[in-house]
């Protein structure tokens, strides 16, 4: 017996195949597309949380840089500048460049950038801006404790027995901002108290001439 094409079927399953091959590759390239995608933004991800964590321990080394330089403040002046960039204090790492940042002062910004800090740590000890690194800004101002003789005389609740239970303390705002790779930024700010009964029993050797002042 013999077979005959349909008339207007000659070339259907030539048409089918390619159509389906299109199909295919536009389904292909889509997922490739979402991997790319997904990559991209597992990345990114990592990233910021990577930024994130330089900056909360940024405010680490702030808290440890704020202790000393208090002390300093209140025996020498502050630190002295050594053989880093002029007018700074090179520490491990750190470059310091208000050598008296933790004097009460009002800041112009709180916008802490490479162009608006008191220090800046270098994370993989390359001092150079282009690398990553966390710029410290501080602001330092005198608050009194409950209990002081100042908030007794002047009625407010919750002081104490007596101005002993009370006095005076630096209050300190530490910022923190890490700025990586690929322009990931975190900024983490962090409260921190230091009593002046502190600072004012404070001596000279308290300010490690080593670290600080040679």
């Amino acid at each position: 017996m013999k077979r005959t094409i349909i008339s207007g079927e000659d070339g259907f399953v030539l048409v089918f195949t390619l159509l389906l091959m299109v199909v295919l590759m536009l389904l292909g390239t889509s997922a490739i597309d979402t991997a790319v995608f997904e990559s991209e933004m597992s990345v990114n991800d990592a990233l910021y949380k990577q930024a994130f964590y330089e900056a909360d321990g940024g405010t680490e080394v702030g808290l440890k840089l704020t202790y000393d330089n208090a002390i300093c403040v209140q025996v020498n002046g502050g630190f002295n500048t050594n053989s880093g960039p002029p007018g700074t204090r090179t520490i491990n790492g750190i470059i310091v460049n208000d050598l008296d940042f933790s004097s009460v002062q009002s800041l112009a910004s709180t916008d802490v950038s490479d162009t608006n800090r008191a220090a800046v740590y270098y994370t993989d000890g390359v001092l150079n801006d282009t690398s990553p690194h966390t710029n410290l800004l501080f602001n330092g101002k005198v608050a009194y404790s409950p209990g002081s003789g100042l908030q007794m005389i002047s009625g407010y609740e919750g002081l104490g027995a007596s101005s002993a239970a009370g006095g005076s303390h630096m209050k300190f705002t530490i910022y923190s901002r890490h700025q990586g790779s690929r322009e990931s930024d975190s900024l983490v700010t962090l409260g921190w108290r230091l009593s002046t009964h502190i600072l004012n029993n404070a001596s000279t050797s308290d300010c490690d001439a080593a670290t600080y002042r040679n």
